[in-house]
């Protein structure tokens, strides 16, 4: 099998496009959530009325207020993904560092090793905090690092891509090559 050069090139290229989207116009990204949610919505409207005026109401209006729902749901998702996200982050964070420094009370009583456990769970608390307090502030960062990610590895791609030659195809040769009819081999 040979693989096609082109085809991971293109990858990089889309990756690096992709990252640059993500990075740097994430308008671009909410706005096409609320073309598609809104679509959905007008589609599974149109639906129910055409489906009410035709006798089929009754059948079709389970499946038109699902999609009307889901329309509504692909809408909310970026400001979903923009405060809701790095706010269950810092609950969870927060969480776990209230627990870390109850088990640094619990080590500090047995006289063990108990200043690391502490330390990373007033950290934990204390990005617990950001995380809840300035969710866009936070998710922007996380989705500016996300972005330079992908768009480090699509030029990483596009970079082995345009360095390596693509690989000469293996071709067997089989019309002069004879093999002898032995039958002591055969048995």
């Amino acid at each position: 099998m040979i693989k096609n050069k082109y085809n991971s090139l293109t990858k990089g290229i889309m990756m690096i496009a992709a990252g640059l989207l993500i990075a740097f116009f994430p308008g671009i990204i909410s706005r096409i959530f609320y073309i598609v949610g809104a679509a959905i919505i007008c589609f599974s409207i149109v639906r129910l009325f055409m489906g009410a005026s035709s006798g089929l109401g009754r059948s079709l209006i389970t499946g038109n207020i699902l999609g009307i729902i889901i329309g509504a749901c692909i809408i909310l998702l970026p400001n979903f993904v923009t405060t809701g996200i790095p706010m269950i982050a810092g609950i969870i964070m927060g969480i776990s560092g209230i627990e870390r420094i109850f088990t640094a009370i619990e080590i500090y009583r047995v006289r063990g090793k108990w200043q690391m456990k502490a330390a990373i769970g007033v950290l934990l608390i204390i990005a617990a905090a950001v995380f809840i307090f300035h969710p866009f502030s936070v998710s922007k960062w996380f989705r500016i690092i996300a972005g330079l990610i992908i768009i480090g590895i699509g030029a990483f791609n596009v970079f082995t891509d345009l360095n390596n030659p693509a690989p000469e195809p293996k071709i067997i040769d089989v019309d002069s090559y004879t093999v002898s009819d032995d039958r002591k081999f055969l048995s």
